[in-house]
């Protein structure tokens, strides 16, 4: 299957991989989000994503990937994900240009708000496992952000660097942390000045969203990347 990749984002022990079907005519389908069998908690490792020439998948890169349906692959909500046979390498079919804002926007969500609407004070992204597993159809949203800002701050307890994304959607907002593929989080924190001042854009930019795996009764949204002219990873 040929997914358009729009997302890679640390996840645990590894990384979560997602993307959009693109049909033989180019327009895009559905969202699938390859999962292993052979991985502790199914993620996908960087050799699950290498390309036959050696090179590692990136964001809005088209590839090529074997994968297999499963009643079984992940939790309830998380009806995208496919099983991905081990050891078969995926091939890059292409790319589409951070530039390409209208092919880019093609891909979009329109649901009505994120799952649920955002909290008041924007303080907790965390949402009942059980209303998750009983109403929701999907854990993967593509959508385009308004007045989107990016910060960095220190994790709780003093230990690293977290960095959050909040944006406007539909008449709310959210705050989401940003869970940039742990690769990439040091290419991240540089576009950040030495006051670490938020960054802003004017350009069109997309937010993959995805609810994540289950904790403590409870699931949470993430940005599972930020996608426009101004955000290079």
């Amino acid at each position: 299957m040929k997914v358009v990749i729009l997302a890679i984002s640390k996840k645990l022990n590894g990384y979560c991989v997602a993307g959009k079907e693109v049909r033989p005519d180019g327009t895009f389908g559905g969202w699938v989000r390859p999962v292993t069998r052979h991985r502790e908690n199914n993620v996908i490792w960087n050799n699950d994503m290498t390309y036959v020439d050696g090179s590692l998948a990136q964001l809005l890169d088209i590839a090529e990937i074997p994968l297999e349906a499963g009643p079984d692959a992940g939790p309830v909500y998380q009806t995208e994900n496919r099983w991905c046979p081990n050891h078969p390498r995926w091939v890059r079919a292409g790319n589409i240009e951070r530039a390409d804002t209208a092919r880019i926007a093609a891909m979009e969500d329109k649901p009505a708000n994120l799952w649920l609407p955002p909290t008041p004070n924007l303080q907790s992204d965390r949402l009942p496992l059980a209303q998750a597993n009983e109403n929701f159809n999907s854990s993967l949203l593509f959508v385009r952000a308004e007045n989107l800002r990016l910060s960095k701050e220190t994790n709780y307890g003093g230990r690293g660097i977290a960095l959050r994304v909040a944006f406007g959607y539909k008449g709310g907002r959210y705050r989401l942390k940003w869970t940039v593929q742990s690769r990439l989080k040091e290419a991240a924190i540089s576009m950040f000045d030495e006051a670490a001042q938020p960054i802003t854009s004017d350009q069109p930019t997309w937010v993959c969203v995805s609810l994540g795996e289950p904790f403590h009764d409870h699931v949470y949204r993430l940005a599972a990347a930020v996608i426009g002219p101004d955000f290079p990873v």
